[in-house]
């Protein structure tokens, strides 16, 4: 919220962001990295895209789901996760975000939620070499090029 309050703030979402501001105000709380910030509702450190961009990881009944938000856009930054595109407003973080999430996703099979990618946005990430491919609920793969 202070990014986005504060003379800094730049891109596209700077006037959404700071009308959301405006609207909810009193109701934004600051909140750490790794916060429970509902019951079973629990931060996850994902900057770079923007000054802390945060993805969520949801868990019931012994299942989690990882909401990326802007983590990435295309199935493209799957198959080359270095890849940033011209929203990402710090470049190198926003890569290494990337590709700690997307390795995290694979690597505990997680349901991840990324609603950049095609309909429904639902699926799950398995490496290919130093790549990654998403396969979404329905069963489609993407891998990009």
């Amino acid at each position: 919220m202070a990014y986005w309050s504060g003379a800094a703030a730049a891109g596209p979402h700077r006037e959404s962001a700071r009308e959301a501001i405006r609207l909810f105000g009193e109701r934004l709380r600051p909140f750490r990295y790794d916060d429970e910030i509902l019951p079973n509702v629990r931060t996850v450190e994902a900057t770079g895209h923007t000054p802390g961009h945060t993805a969520i990881l949801l868990e019931s009944r012994g299942e989690r789901l990882l909401c990326v938000g802007d983590t990435f856009y295309d199935p493209l930054q799957l198959t080359h996760p270095d890849w940033c595109t011209p929203w990402d407003l710090d470049v190198p973080r926003s890569a290494v975000s990337r590709r700690r999430l997307l390795a995290w996703a694979a690597d505990e099979n997680l349901l991840v939620h990324a609603y950049h990618l095609p309909f429904p946005g639902l699926g799950s990430v398995r490496r290919k070499g130093e790549a990654f491919v998403w396969s979404s609920v329905g069963g489609q793969q993407r891998q990009g090029c």
